[in-house]
């Protein structure tokens, strides 16, 4: 007797997924599309020891003038794709891979953003007629006045006369107590 294999084809959402299935059968695959939720279902499913493709989506075959998407017609979709062979998976990393990348990437969020706020810093001073030429260093350097120096003057002209440090992870940082 010839086996017959099962497709699956899954929308993954954060609240939802919808499952879509190509042919009823007694072998089980299954295949969604990359996308925020990462690799937790795929994981799963191979702990579960069913086949999963993580097709990647910038490879997933579009079909000119489609109607518009729905989830249920994205899941039949991937599920006829993942039928005919047609589509192409995406490498599913270790947990401590993408824990090293989430990692890699907070980092850089975390840069970024101390970036965006020394921006936002000069240019409030700038408002308030503080120009400052310098390097925006906001740590300590000796002799020299950097943007949390100008900032804290800025502060002590507006009333703001008890400044203080604050203590702790924003050490950095001067607040009225």
């Amino acid at each position: 007797m010839k086996a017959i294999t099962l497709q699956l084809g899954l929308d993954v959402h954060k609240d939802s997924i919808t499952i879509a299935i190509a042919e009823p059968g007694s072998h089980l695959e299954a295949a969604y599309e990359a996308g925020p939720c990462g690799f937790v279902i795929a994981r799963r499913l191979k702990q579960l020891k069913v086949p999963c493709l993580v097709a990647a989506p910038s490879l997933i075959p579009k079909q000119p003038g489609s109607p518009f998407k729905t989830d249920k017609r994205d899941a039949r979709t991937i599920a006829r794709l993942l039928r005919a062979g047609e589509l192409t998976g995406v490498y599913v990393p270790e947990p401590t891979d993408e824990a090293i990348r989430d990692l890699c990437r907070a980092r850089t969020d975390a840069v970024d953003d101390q970036r965006r706020c020394r921006f936002r810093l000069k240019a409030f001073l700038l408002r308030h007629g503080y120009r400052y030429q310098g390097k925006a260093v906001l740590g300590r350097r000796s002799g020299t006045r950097n943007v949390s120096t100008y900032f804290r003057h800025w502060m002590r002209l507006t009333g703001c006369s008890e400044v203080r440090r604050v203590q702790g992870p924003c050490s950095g940082w001067f607040a009225r107590p």
